[in-house]
């Protein structure tokens, strides 16, 4: 079994759902924003949302 978060949604999305992850589309441009919805400062921008929740998830971490 690989783990890949970024390109698999079954690998990332029971994270995204059980932190509060968000993700939706930005008017500015092609792709997506991604943000903690508990901490809106906690952003990320990216083409692939899958890698922009990633991105959040490790901010997260970090940030704690």
């Amino acid at each position: 079994w690989d783990f890949n978060p970024c390109t698999s949604p079954n690998d990332i999305m029971p994270i995204a759902f059980a932190n509060g992850i968000a993700v939706g589309p930005v008017s500015w441009g092609k792709g997506t924003s991604t943000h903690y919805a508990k901490h809106y400062p906690l952003f990320s921008y990216s083409t692939n949302p899958l890698r922009a929740i990633c991105e959040v998830y490790i901010l997260m971490s970090v940030s704690k």
